[in-house]
Parts: C-alpha cells; structure tokens; sequence
C-alpha cells in the first residue's frame, strides 16, 4: 500500500533574513505524512527530518508513525568552508551543502581570500584570481551557481574577502 504526502506552508521564506521561521510540524500514520509549516523553509526542515526517519526493509522503504512539531534553537547555524587555504572544487562545495541540508544547517560561511589564495574570478583585476588564486578560482558563474544551489536548500551563504589583513594573495 502506498500513503499520500501533503506538504502545505504559508508563504516563501526570506533566505537572507537571519531568525526566518523554520518551524515545521511532521505527521506519519498509516495513511500518510502530512507536513506543515509557516514557510518554505520550515518544509526544508520537515523534509531533511522526514529523510532521517526513512528505513529500508524487505519489503521496501517504511517510515515510523511520528508526530513531530520542531524549530531551530539557534537562528545562525552555520558551517566555514576555507576555499582560500584549501581549494575546493564545485562538487566538494555542493556536496557540503547537501550535508549541511541533511543536518538543517542554514549558513554556509565561504572564506575565499586570504594569505593562501584568492579565490574569486575578478574582470576588473584578472591577475588578482590567476596569479593570487595560483590559477584555483571560482567564476563568478560558478559563485552563482552555488548560491542557487545553498538557496534551493534553504541556506544562506556569507561571502568573506578579507580587508586590508590577511591579503598577501591580493599583492
């Protein structure tokens, strides 16, 4: 037999708004889930925690009769990633933002220049990211494109270009 999910949230969420409802309420019975929260976000978060309580068994995937009514205690909930000391290509980025999904993170601190590197295409000043970045940057399509994708699981990403300190890079 199969059950019915029914999400229902109230209004899209502000991704950039630190302290944005995420709460969310979850049901599973025998006849379905059910999924309800103030925001987009708040379904984000009753997603990655309907995930959690996924089970495979013989018969296929089985979810436990729950009911659940969460929120994040902490508005920031964040993780740094280091591209300017350590490079790390688009899909170590993506896959760190699936995992920060799964664990209802919501802010991805991305450090990119420092003494090490810097790591972000520039138009105005090509060396900076060529011979600063030691030829590992990030176009600014790709920034985009990491945006978007934080932003489809609900997570703000903080740019850092350190000034003037840290900049050994930008000479």
């Amino acid at each position: 037999p199969t059950a019915k999910l029914v999400m229902q949230y109230g209004r899209p969420g502000n991704l950039l708004q630190v302290g944005e409802d995420e709460s969310y309420s979850l049901r599973v019975t025998p006849m379905g889930v059910s999924l309800n929260a103030p925001t987009h976000l708040g379904v984000l978060r009753g997603l990655s925690t309907l995930r959690q309580l996924l089970t495979v068994e013989k018969k296929g995937l089985c979810l436990p009769e729950v009911d659940i009514t969460d929120a994040p205690r902490f508005p920031w909930r964040g993780l740094l990633l280091d591209a300017a000391r350590h490079f790390m290509p688009l899909p170590v980025i993506e896959r760190n933002l699936d995992a920060m999904w799964a664990t209802k993170l919501n802010v991805l601190h991305w450090h990119l220049s420092d003494d090490q590197g810097f790591r972000v295409e520039s138009r105005t000043l090509p060396r900076l990211h060529t011979v600063g970045g030691e030829g590992q940057f990030y176009t600014q399509a790709q920034v985009r494109e990491v945006l978007r994708y934080a932003a489809r699981r609900g997570i703000r990403v903080v740019p850092e270009l350190d000034m003037p300190g840290h900049a050994t890079a930008w000479l």
